[in-house]
C-alpha cells in the first residue's frame, strides 16, 4: 500500500474543525476510538529512524499486525507500507521484513527501541457518492524507551488519503493551519521518542575555493546514502525502486571516474568493478520494465493512428509483450538473489568503508575552481568526440546507432561530473546540468526506438516463430512507427547539443 499522509502537532486544547465545507466534501462520519500499543524496532543505533524507515508491531485498531514503512521514490510525502500478520512472533522482527531491510541494517541485530501507547479518534471523509476521500485521526500518544523513566507525551493530527487527491490534502491543511495546528517536521512518531533526526549530514562545498575532497565526499555520501534508501524498494520489486537505486549506482561509479586523480585507483577502479556488476543486474530488471512500458504505450498510440489495422488486441498484446514479462519476471528474481548475496552485502561493506575513509591523494587538497574544473571539461571534451563521431555522415545506419547510444554515456557522465557543482556554481552549474539532461533524454529516447525495433524484428524473424500473422502485422507497423521516432528524436538531439554547447563553454 502507498500511505500519503500529512502529520500537524497540535495543542491539548485545539479543536479540530468541520471539514465538511471542504471542496468536494460532503459529509464527515462519526467518530471511531480505538486504543493502539505498538512496538517499534530498530538497530542500537537507530540507523533505520535516519533513514526514514519504520518497523513496527501494534496491536489494537483496524490494522493491526506488523508494518514495514519505507520512503517511496515517486512521492515526496508518501511511503510504501508492507503489512504481515499479527500472530508472528511478538520480540523478532519477521524474517520477510529483515530480509528487506538486510541492506540497510548491515551486520545489526533488529532490537526494540520504543513503546507507544495511542488514543485514537477517526474520522472519514465522505464524497457525494460516499466514497471515503480521506481518513482524520486525533492522536493522544505516550511514548517511552525501554528502561526511560518518564513516558513523552504529545498530541498529533494525520490525514491520510484514501481516494482523494493532493489537492484535497491542500484544502484540509489551509483549515487545519487556521484552527492553530502547525505541519509536523517529523517523518513518524518514533522521531519524538527517539530524540532525532538521527543521521548526520555531510558537508556541502559552496564555494569555488573549496577543496575537491569535500565536493567528492559530499558527492559519495549523498549518492551512497540514495542507494541504501532504495534498496528495500528494490528487493521488493516496488514502484522506481530499482531505477532509483540503479542511478545511484551510476552516479557512484561517475564519481569515482570523474575523481580518478583524486583517489587512489588501485582501491577505487576496483570498486568501480564491483559497482558495474551491480549496475547490470539492476538494468536487466530495468531495462524488461522500461522496454515493456514503452512498448504498450507505442501499441495504443498505434491503435489510435491506425484505424484501418485488421487485429485483435486479446491476442496481439499478449503475443508482443508476453516475452518481455517473462524476462521481466526472471530478472527481478534474479536480482533478488544478487541482493541478498554475499558479494553484494560485501560490496556495501566496502562502500561504507571507502566513503568513511576516501583514499586521498595528494591532489584531492586542490582548490574546485581549478582541478575539478578541469576534470568537468575532460568529460565535456569527451561527449563533444562523440557527439561529432555520431555526426560523421559516413556511418552507417547500425555504426551511427551505436555512435548514438555512446554519446548518450558521455552525456550522462558528464551531467553526473556537473551536478555536485551546482551548490558552487549556481546558475550556469544549474542551466549546463538541466540542458545536458534534456540531451541525454533526447539520446535515450532513441537508444529505446533502436533496442525496441530490434526486439519486434526478432520476434517476427524467428525461425520457431509461432508469431499470429495479425501479430506480426502489428509489429511491423510498430516497425515503422519507431523509426519515424528515431528520426524525429535524432533530430531534436542535434538541437539539444546545440543548448548544451552554449552553456558548456562558462563551466569547462
Amino acid at each position: 500500500m502507498l500511505e500519503i499522509e500529512r502529520k500537524y502537532e497540535a495543542d491539548d486544547e485545539t479543536v479540530v474543525p468541520d471539514l465538511s465545507r471542504v471542496t468536494g466534501v460532503e459529509s464527515v462520519t462519526d467518530p471511531s476510538e480505538f486504543v493502539l500499543t505498538a512496538s517499534y524496532f530498530d538497530t542500537p543505533d537507530h540507523r533505520l529512524a535516519a533513514w526514514g524507515v519504520t518497523v513496527r508491531r501494534r496491536a489494537g485498531g483496524s490494522d493491526e499486525g506488523w508494518h514495514l514503512k519505507l520512503p517511496s521514490a515517486v512521492e515526496a510525502d508518501a511511503r510504501h507500507e508492507i503489512g504481515l500478520p499479527l500472530a508472528r512472533a511478538k520480540h523478532t522482527v519477521p524474517k520477510p521484513f529483515r530480509s528487506t531491510l538486510a541492506g540497510l541494517v548491515g551486520d545489526q541485530s533488529l532490537v526494540p527501541v520504543a513503546t507507544l501507547t495511542t488514543h485514537r479518534t477517526r474520522r472519514g471523509l465522505l464524497d457525494a457518492g460516499g466514497r471515503v476521500l480521506a481518513e482524520i485521526v486525533d492522536d493522544r500518544v505516550d511514548g517511552r524507551t525501554p528502561g526511560g523513566e518518564e513516558p513523552v507525551s504529545w498530541r498529533e493530527i494525520e490525514v491520510e488519503l484514501v481516494e482523494g487527491d493532493e489537492a484535497l490534502l491542500d484544502a484540509i491543511e489551509t483549515r487545519l493551519k487556521k484552527a492553530g495546528m502547525r505541519p509536523s517536521v517529523r517523518l513518524s512518531k518514533l522521531e519524538l521518542v527517539l530524540g532525532g533526526p538521527h543521521d548526520v549530514q555531510p558537508l556541502t562545498p559552496t564555494r569555488p575555493r573549496d577543496r575537491v575532497a569535500l565536493l567528492i565526499s559530499d558527492r559519495l555520501a549523498t549518492q551512497l546514502h540514495e542507494l541504501l534508501l532504495r534498496d528495500p524498494l528494490a528487493r521488493e520489486n516496488l514502484p522506481e525502486g530499482v531505477h532509483a537505486m540503479r542511478v545511484a549506482v551510476r552516479r557512484l561509479r561517475s564519481a569515482l571516474a570523474s575523481g580518478r586523480p583524486f583517489l587512489d585507483r588501485s582501491i577505487s577502479e576496483r570498486l568501480r568493478d564491483e559497482l558495474k556488476w551491480l549496475s547490470d543486474a539492476l538494468g536487466e530488471a530495468r531495462d524488461a520494465e522500461m522496454q515493456r512500458e514503452r512498448l504498450e504505450h507505442a501499441i495504443d498510440a498505434l491503435v489510435e493512428e491506425r484505424q484501418d489495422l485488421d487485429w485483435e488486441p486479446a491476442l496481439v498484446r499478449p503475443a508482443l509483450l508476453g516475452p518481455l514479462v517473462v524476462r521481466h519476471e526472471r530478472a527481478v528474481a534474479e536480482l533478488r538473489e544478487v541482493l541478498g548475496g554475499d558479494r553484494y552485502a560485501g560490496l556495501l561493506d566496502r562502500l561504507r568503508a571507502f566513503v568513511a575513509q576516501p583514499p586521498w591523494t595528494a591532489k584531492a587538497d586542490k582548490r574546485i575552481r581549478g582541478a575539478y574544473r578541469r576534470r568537468l571539461g575532460h568529460e565535456l571534451h569527451r561527449l563533444q568526440a562523440r557527439v561529432e563521431t555520431a555526426a560523421d555522415e559516413g556511418l552507417g545506419p547500425e555504426e551511427r546507432n551505436i555512435a548514438l547510444h555512446q554519446a548518450r554515456k558521455a552525456v550522462k557522465r558528464a551531467r553526473y561530473a556537473a551536478e555536485p557543482l551546482r551548490p558552487v556554481y549556481g546558475a550556469p552549474a544549474r542551466r549546463l546540468v538541466k540542458r545536458l539532461k534534456n540531451l541525454q533524454s533526447r539520446l535515450g529516447e532513441h537508444q529505446d526506438t533502436v533496442v525496441t525495433r530490434e526486439y519486434l524484428h526478432e520476434l517476427t524473424r524467428a525461425e520457431d516463430t509461432t508469431l499470429d500473422p495479425k501479430a506480426a502485422l502489428v509489429a511491423g507497423a510498430l516497425i515503422e512507427r519507431e523509426s519515424r521516432d528515431a528520426e524525429r528524436y535524432d533530430e531534436e538531439s542535434a538541437a539539444s547539443w546545440r543548448k548544451v554547447v552554449v552553456v558548456a563553454s562558462v563551466m569547462s
